[in-house]
């Protein structure tokens, strides 16, 4: 079974100029297995963080981020934020 990517949750952030930009969390899970004592299971492989127009956000500490192409820093307080 091929990888599949499953939005886990949002949150806000918001750049130098106080501009607030949503990020999308998403989890791409694979099949792991079969095994000799178990059957193939889906399991988590990575986490993303996206805009909702797909760019890239990397993750430098909680509540600070980076846009991956302008490396623009972002933070939140979003209780929601990794």
């Amino acid at each position: 079974m091929a990888n599949r990517m499953v939005k886990i949750g949002s949150f806000v952030a918001k750049n130098q100029q106080g501009r607030s930009l949503q990020i999308v969390i998403w989890s791409r899970r694979g099949t792991i297995g079969p095994t000799f004592s178990s059957s193939a299971q889906e399991q988590e492989i990575s986490r993303d963080l996206l805009t909702p127009d797909g760019a890239h956000v990397n993750y430098l500490d909680h509540g600070k981020y980076e846009l991956a192409l302008t490396r623009e820093v972002l933070t939140s307080d979003d209780p929601s934020a990794p």
